[in-house]
C-alpha cells in the first residue's frame, strides 16, 4: 500500500453553485473579451478506454486509456457582437475610408412642390448614382425612371402629369448608400472557421454557511471556439441568451491543457 498523504480539502465543506466571470484573449488579433453576465457554464470531460479481458471468466485484466476530450460551454444574457464576428471568420472594423455599403429600407416621404417639380429629400445619398424605384401612394403606381432626377439626397420628380400635391406621400424603395465612417462592419466567411483563445474562468466557492471560502480559477492556454451560433428574433420581446462552445486543446509548448488555482479568502 502506498504511503498516505494529507488530503488538503478533506475537512473543507465546500459548495460550488455560483456562476463565474469569463476572460478571453485572441492572440491572432490581439483583441480581448470579457463577460460578467454569464447565465450558465458547463465544463465537461469525456474519455475513452479499452477494457482488455481474458481468462476463463472473461474478466477485465487491464484497461488501456484512449482519448480524452474536454469542452467548455457558456451562455451569456448579453450579445457580444465581437465574438459573433469571430465566429463568422472576421473582426469588427470601423468603416473609416473603406467602401462599405449600408442599405436604405423602403420608406414613405412627403413631397413638396416647386413649380412643375415634386421634390423629396432622402435620408441618405444613393451610392453609385443608383436610382431607386418610387411609388405614388394615391395611385399605387411607380413613377417612370425618366421622370426622376437625383442629385445627392435631393429627388426631383416631373409633376406635369402626376399632379402631386404638397404633403402627398411617395414610397422610395431600397437602395445602397455608403456607410458612415463611424459605423462598424465585419465580413462573413463562406468557410467553417475556428478561433483559439487564451481563456480564464473565475468563480467563487462557498462553505455551507454561504461564505466565500475560495476563488477558483480555471486557466486554459488554448480554448478553440466553435463557429456554431443561432440568432432568433420574434415580435415579442423576451429574454435572450447567446451560447458559445469551446473545445479545450493542448497549446503549443504546453504539457497540460489547463490549470486550476484555488485562492483562499481570508476574513
Amino acid at each position: 500500500m502506498a504511503n498516505k498523504m494529507e488530503n488538503i480539502m478533506l475537512m473543507e465543506n465546500l459548495v460550488e453553485n455560483a456562476i463565474g466571470d469569463l476572460y478571453l484573449f485572441d492572440a491572432e488579433t490581439g483583441l480581448e473579451y470579457a463577460s460578467t453576465t454569464l447565465a450558465s457554464s458547463e465544463l465537461a470531460s469525456t474519455s475513452d478506454a479499452e477494457e482488455v479481458k481474458g481468462g476463463t471468466s472473461n474478466s477485465t485484466i487491464y484497461t488501456i486509456a484512449k482519448s480524452k476530450e474536454m469542452t467548455f460551454t457558456v451562455t451569456d444574457v448579453l450579445n457580444d457582437e465581437g465574438l459573433v464576428a469571430r465566429k463568422n471568420g472576421g473582426v469588427l472594423n470601423k468603416v473609416g475610408g473603406d467602401t462599405v455599403y449600408a442599405f436604405h429600407m423602403p420608406k414613405f416621404y412627403e413631397v413638396s412642390i416647386n413649380s412643375t417639380k415634386a421634390e423629396v429629400t432622402l435620408d441618405k445619398e444613393p451610392a453609385n448614382r443608383e436610382k431607386p424605384s418610387i411609388y405614388v401612394m394615391n395611385t399605387k403606381t411607380m413613377i417612370l425612371d425618366t421622370n426622376v432626377t437625383i442629385s445627392g439626397t435631393k429627388v426631383e420628380i416631373d409633376n406635369s402629369t402626376l399632379n402631386l400635391q404638397a404633403g402627398d406621400k411617395v414610397r422610395v424603395m431600397g437602395y445602397k448608400y455608403q456607410a458612415p465612417e463611424d459605423a462598424l462592419y465585419t465580413k462573413i466567411s463562406g468557410e467553417a472557421t475556428t478561433v483559439a483563445f487564451y481563456g480564464v474562468y473565475k468563480l467563487p466557492i462557498f462553505d455551507t454557511d454561504m461564505n466565500v471560502r475560495y476563488y477558483k480559477t480555471y486557466m486554459f492556454p488554448k480554448l478553440t471556439m466553435k463557429s456554431d451560433y443561432t440568432v432568433s428574433n420574434s415580435t415579442e420581446r423576451t429574454a435572450v441568451s447567446a451560447q458559445t462552445d469551446f473545445t479545450i486543446a493542448l497549446a503549443e509548448g504546453e504539457t497540460e491543457i489547463g490549470y486550476i488555482v484555488y485562492e483562499k479568502v481570508t476574513a
